[in-house]
This record gives structure tokens, sequence and C-alpha cells, in this order.
């Protein structure tokens, strides 16, 4: 029997059964099964990321579990792994990327980027980038899953921002597609590695796993994070990356001074080599 740990909200485990469907098809002789681990982010709702450590909160326990043999392989959203894991383990594999684009939500019809006074996100990149188009909005942390944020609309808010590839697993975007704004994927540019789903196990199984692996959406997740890498921070930092299979766009903010631009890389160093001279830009030499 090959374990299969993920958490436990209705997006992760669709998203473990889109990989367990996957390995069944490749391993029709093997059994799979799903075991459901709750993270730090799971277990703490009210507290923001930064609050409870950021980098990992949901994911460290579900990669101990794989480094104590409870486990065989691990399903994460891939933007919320650190860039940074055990040494034991590795990215196997990743499935086709989904829609990498962000996603307002809006109260009613009537609202809009432009007249929205009080936006809900716990994203410092989704904040930053909303500012520059309404720099009057003003923001309120917000977590849980799909569902609970989509609650928050019944608060004093005007609008939530999710990612459209949750929405689109749980087959709900077009609940609430007419009252909201789809930001396009090379101006408002998305975490590293959103819409992956990552594959994380133990070296020895890496073969194993990596039967499933979509070429090129494993190849703009490393590329994505070892730009990430560099800063040494995690999803919860200003900075977005995405690589289309030709160019890199990135975004970072710190301090008010933002750097952004889209650069023609092919491969994971060149994207390091970006990273450095981004640093240098904004933290000087």
């Amino acid at each position: 029997m090959i374990r299969i740990g993920t958490r436990g909200s209705k997006l992760a485990l669709y998203q473990a059964e889109e990989v367990k469907k996957k390995l069944e098809e490749y391993y029709k002789n093997e059994d799979f099964e799903i075991v459901v681990i709750k993270t730090q982010g799971d277990t703490d709702q009210k507290s923001s990321l930064t609050e409870i450590g950021g980098i990992g909160v949901f994911c460290n326990a579900i990669e101990t579990s794989l480094l104590n043999d409870e486990i065989d392989i691990a399903v994460h959203s891939l933007k919320d792994v650190p860039t940074r894991i055990n040494n034991n383990t590795c990215i196997a594999a990743t499935l086709k990327r989904g829609d990498v684009r962000d996603v307002v939500i809006f109260k009613d019809e009537s609202t809009n980027i432009l007249n929205s006074k009080i936006i809900a996100t716990g994203s410092r990149r989704r904040m930053s980038q909303i500012s520059q188009i309404n720099e009057k909005i003003e923001f309120v942390d917000i977590r849980g899953n799909i569902n609970t944020r989509i609650s928050k609309l019944k608060e004093n808010v005007d609008g939530i921002v999710v990612a459209k590839t949750a929405l689109d697993r749980l087959g709900i975007y077009s609940n609430y597609e007419k009252r909201c704004i789809v930001f396009d994927e090379n101006n408002f540019i998305c975490s590293p590695s959103q819409a992956i789903i990552g594959i994380q196990t133990t070296n020895k199984l890496k073969k194993f796993v990596s039967v499933i692996k979509d070429e090129n959406s494993y190849k703009s997740a490393m590329i994505e994070r070892a730009f990430l890498f560099e800063f040494g921070v995690g999803c919860s930092f200003p900075i977005g990356a995405y690589y289309d299979g030709v160019y890199l766009k990135v975004f970072v903010n710190v301090n008010n001074k933002t750097y952004k631009d889209s650069v023609k890389i092919d491969n994971k160093n060149e994207a390091s080599v970006l990273a450095i001279k981004v640093k240098e830009f904004l933290y000087g030499k």
C-alpha cells in the first residue's frame, strides 16, 4: 500500500485524488490510499501566516510524516512548500499547471477594483499589486479554505482575492464569474509555483513518482523556486514569479521600492542570477 499524505481541505483532497489517479493509471497493480494530516496552518485559523511562522506552515507536518515513514508520498500546493526542504526528500514530480491568475470576487456586480474600499487578502504580494491599481484600498487579513474566504463577503468588505485555479478545481468559478475580475497573468504576477500540484517524496521513491511528472510545469516550478530561493523567504513575502516557458516575469516590493520585469531565461541558474540582480537593486550591493 502506497500512502499519500495531504491536508484535509476539499481543495487539498481534490489535488491528492488527482495524484492518486495518475499513479493508479501507471501502476495498475499497486494500491494507494490517502492519509489526511493536520498542519499548523490548519490548526491555527485566526493568526496571520506571518504570526505563525509563514514559511512551511501548511507542509512541515506532512514532511515530518514523510520522514517518519507514516506516509510514502506528500501532495502539496507547491507554492506553500519552502525552497529549502529536507535533504532526504525531493520534489519528484508536478502535475500539469492550472490557471495561474488571481481573482477578486466582489460582493456584488456593481463593485469593481476602482470603487472598492476594503479588500480581504492575507497576501502581501497581492496587496502590493492591487495598491498599484488603486492606492486608496485598505486591506484586511483573511484565512481559511475557499468557502470560509467567500463567506467573508457577508462582512464589511468589498471583495476577496483567491487563486482562480482553486475555484476551477472545486468547480465553483461559474458561481462567481459575473462579479469578479481575473487579473492578467503577465501584469499581475502570481506567487512562485502558484497553480502547481507538487509531489514530495523520499529520494528512494523519486523514480517511482517521477513517471507522472509534467515536464513543462516542473521546469517552470524549478525556475520560479530558484528565483525565490535567493531571497530566503516564503510565499507570505511580497514576491511574484511566473515562467511562461520563455520569459520569467517577476515582481518584488520591499520598503515601497518595486522591481518588476520580464526576462528571457532558460534555466534555474539564470533565474538565480536574475534574483541576485533584483536584490542588488532593492537592497544595494
